[in-house]
């Protein structure tokens, strides 16, 4: 929604935006929330929601995700916000690809279809701080991803948060490219119940910018070996 700061009258906002599941921009300039009394479920199922920076100081920013339960007090710009002000607006989008093959491509440039069926497109966020499963273009056919390309153009990208990207991929038994991406912090539930996978390669990935890592591997129940560098 553009020119939402023309709201800043509004006193109810009940349930705005509840369920909204492809939202991912509220844009606006400015935005008084003061006046706001009611604001049941606001924003509930928004969860490819991003906006904002979430208090990383120095830079760099992440994108704030809300909660269901956030209320009103997340319709701000800047910190803890979900509005983004077009002229300022730092947020990094990567592009994503799941073909019929189970083939599941990530990158900046968008994967070449000629020829082959596409499950699911679209984009993500790579700094946010997702809180759910739902968040990524492909979550709806997670039961059909079997190998995971991340292109060598994220290694472009100076910071990634991988929070819920295969949960629940229970046939992936291939990711290559993580050594693509730096700045990795967080991996909350990365490759929860991915129960496929055997081996996984994170050599070239450095884990100096690693903060969060629950769940990361929970329920892999096939896990057997992962190769990280020497030191």
């Amino acid at each position: 929604m553009s020119r939402f700061e023309n709201m800043s009258d509004v006193e109810d906002v009940t349930q705005l935006f509840t369920s909204c599941s492809e939202l991912r921009t509220v844009s606006a300039t400015s935005f008084d929330n003061s006046r706001i009394k009611k604001y049941a479920s606001v924003p509930y199922g928004c969860s490819k929601l991003v906006g904002g920076t979430d208090g990383f100081v120095p830079s760099p920013s992440y994108g704030f995700v809300p909660s269901p339960s956030s209320g009103a007090s997340v319709l701000k710009l800047g910190t803890g916000g979900v509005l983004t002000d077009p002229e300022s607006d730092i947020r990094t989008w990567l592009d994503a690809t799941l073909f019929a093959n189970g083939g599941l491509k990530i990158g900046f440039a968008k994967a070449d279809a000629a020829g082959r069926e596409v499950l699911a497109a679209g984009k993500l966020y790579a700094s946010a701080k997702y809180n759910a499963i739902q968040a990524t273009p492909w979550a709806s056919f997670g039961k059909s991803v079997k190998a995971v390309a991340i292109a060598a153009d994220a290694s472009r990208l100076a910071n990634v948060n991988l929070n819920y990207w295969f949960y629940g991929c229970n046939a992936l038994a291939s990711v290559s490219g993580m050594a693509n991406l730096r700045g990795v912090a967080r991996m909350d539930h990365t490759f929860n119940s991915c129960s496929a996978l055997a081996e996984l390669d994170l050599r070239g990935m450095s884990p100096a910018s690693l903060s969060s890592l629950p769940y990361t591997f929970g329920a892999c129940t096939s896990l057997a070996k992962i190769m990280v560098d020497a030191d």
